[in-house]
């Protein structure tokens, strides 16, 4: 064959595989980029949503025009069912913007960049003693937000979003997450998203497969190993406190909710001696909030972090799974619809706490008093966590 004709050839294959592949990808929508429409056993499911997180909300928050938005790390991104019968009709749609590590500064800038296009009525802000010592660094992700940190237009903007389309129309990995979708959504098992609502397939499967026993103990041992190294640092409030000021100025009500969180995690937290400044967090985000509420700003503070009924769900052997946790820190939607009942419905008021300047220091009290019977009813699990701390730092130190 002559060369030229070669490289003709060459160059009509090349053209043809990349128009192909611009074709799947622009019709997939892996990161939902193009707001593509959703078809059940073609493209409904994202499963490349596991990795693809940040620019799949920087995108999908816009088109959904919340009325509600909830903001936090991937325990609120879990936990909390944007699709829950629970929200109120007046609250809908509602859309879940909770991040990956998405610490307080994360959130404040995503609520950024939502505003700069349209208003919530109401922002549910999730926040965790994980805030302030955080074991996860949030990946940088500035230039794809509508507006700067000081509230400034970003002007790179569009030669970002020039960028994010030639990415997901032509990238090799683009396509390879193109025909995982595909495949995943012939199988209609893969993880997905639905209106921010983070469907990891993981977190359904693994929790089964080797039971909760086995998956607490992991994440005990990780998190002891880990967090004996962090300090804590009380500058996320600052955020918080930016994103209270960016609510005030745009008349959005706000629910600040302190996560659940199960015993295991709250018990690896006092033997690392840091319950003194968990209680001094509890106390300085209390009277942040009331600060505002004394404004005529519409807010609320919500403690479903301590020892209670939900929290202290003994952790089953034999391969059985838990009720209300997938892992210490990920709460189950069934928890999430109990703790949307008690804000919006006043249920159970044996869980969950809101919180005021008046009654913290009772409330704290209750809460070590309830620490202390849970220590002498499940004494089994209290002690399984202090020998995986053991172990864990005693490695470390070692």
């Amino acid at each position: 064959m002559e060369p030229g004709r070669f490289l003709r050839n060459c160059l009509i294959a090349i053209v043809s595989l990349s128009a192909a592949a611009a074709v799947l990808n622009f019709a997939m929508d892996p990161y939902l980029v193009f707001g593509m429409p959703r078809d059940v056993g073609f493209n409904a499911r994202k499963p490349a949503m596991e990795n693809q997180l940040y620019l799949i909300k920087t995108y999908d928050v816009i088109r959904a025009h919340p009325r509600t938005v909830l903001l936090g790390s991937s325990s609120i991104g879990v936990g909390l069912d944007p699709q829950s019968p629970v929200w109120p009709e007046q609250l809908r749609p509602v859309y879940n913007l909770g991040l990956p590590a998405g610490t307080p500064l994360v959130a404040y800038r995503f609520l950024q960049h939502l505003t700069a296009e349209n208003s919530p009525r109401l922002v549910v802000l999730g926040l965790d003693f994980r805030d302030i010592a955080p074991l996860d660094r949030a990946p940088e992700y500035d230039s794809h937000l509508t507006v700067n940190r000081d509230g400034s237009r970003n002007t790179g903007l569009p030669r970002q979003r020039l960028y994010d389309v030639l990415r997901a129309s032509l990238a090799l990995d683009t396509s390879i997450d193109s025909i995982n979708s595909l495949s995943g959504n012939l199988a209609g098992d893969s993880s997905d998203i639905r209106q921010g609502g983070m469907d990891y397939r993981i977190y359904r499967d693994m929790p089964a497969e080797v039971g909760s026993l086995a998956l607490m103990a992991m994440n005990d041992f990780n998190t002891s190993l880990r967090r004996s190294r962090i300090k804590v640092d009380m500058t996320p409030l600052q955020h918080v406190r930016a994103i209270l000021n960016l609510c005030r100025e745009r008349h959005i009500e706000a629910i600040v909710l302190l996560d659940p969180s199960h015993a295991d995690e709250q018990e690896i937290f006092d033997l690392e001696g840091k319950w003194p400044v968990l209680e001094d967090w509890k106390r300085k985000v209390t009277n942040m909030v009331a600060e505002y509420a004394h404004t005529g700003m519409h807010v609320e503070l919500w403690d479903f972090y301590g020892y209670d009924a939900y929290s202290t769900e003994p952790v089953p052997a034999g391969g059985r799974t838990l009720q209300w946790f997938i892992d210490p820190e990920h709460y189950t939607h069934a928890l999430g619809d109990v703790v949307l009942r008690r804000i919006f419905q006043g249920a159970d008021g044996s869980f969950g706490v809101r919180l005021t300047p008046d009654d913290i220091e009772a409330h704290l009290k209750e809460v070590r008093s309830s620490q202390a019977s849970y220590r002498a009813a499940q004494r089994p699990d209290a002690e399984r966590v202090r020998n995986i701390y053991t172990r864990a730092t005693t490695t470390h130190s070692g």
